[in-house]
């Protein structure tokens, strides 16, 4: 089976529950100031990553969110470091204004968003 069938066929498998991921990690407000809402986020995400097999570790820390180190051993010879951010642009009660909706969902390669 050639990459492309087998990536496309992974994600055919995994959709829904990726879907449901997107929408537990979008119902989190999580505006900057907002240190629990970003802590519950880094939970979620450390939760996954440690469900694929990582080695899970949660900074704290004490104004904002708090930081999650996730880590992998394997037997290349390269490094990969994946840096990201857990907290929206969105005001804490932006939510109610603008939820996620799942049904009908319209997907595109870089967006998924309901109507």
């Amino acid at each position: 089976m050639k990459i492309d069938q087998s990536l496309s066929a992974y994600i055919a498998g995994t959709e829904r529950r990726m879907m449901g991921l997107l929408q537990e990690l979008v119902e989190i407000e999580s505006w900057s100031s907002d240190k629990g809402g970003v802590d519950r986020v880094g939970a979620v995400m450390r939760r996954e990553l440690e469900r694929i097999g990582m080695k899970g570790e949660t900074c704290p820390q004490q104004a904002f969110g708090n930081q999650i180190v996730c880590r992998q051993s394997g037997g290349g010879k390269g490094r990969v470091l994946i840096v990201g951010h857990l907290d929206t642009v969105w005001p804490t009660g932006t939510l109610k204004d603008w939820p996620f909706r799942s049904r009908p969902a319209t997907m595109r390669a870089d967006r998924a968003w309901g109507t």
